[in-house]
């Protein structure tokens, strides 16, 4: 029997960073389904892929706005 995802309830990070540092971003709660991967993007939902998983590892060089689904 194959599971649903459930959403996730919160990401953690550091909201602010300068630049050439770096941070995790980490999703809390919820679970992926059968089959189901995380997929993190930045610039709007579906925009550029900058990684898969539960938690990334991201630095960037201009305010960002990160998402994921």
């Amino acid at each position: 029997v194959n599971s649903l995802s459930t959403a996730p309830t919160s990401i953690s990070g550091t909201t602010t960073i300068c630049n050439g540092n770096s941070t995790t971003l980490t999703l809390n709660g919820g679970s992926a389904g059968t089959g189901a991967n995380a997929r993190w993007y930045s610039g709007s939902c579906g925009g550029t892929l900058v990684g898969t998983g539960s938690s990334i590892t991201v630095s960037p060089t201009t305010n960002t706005t990160y998402f994921v689904r």
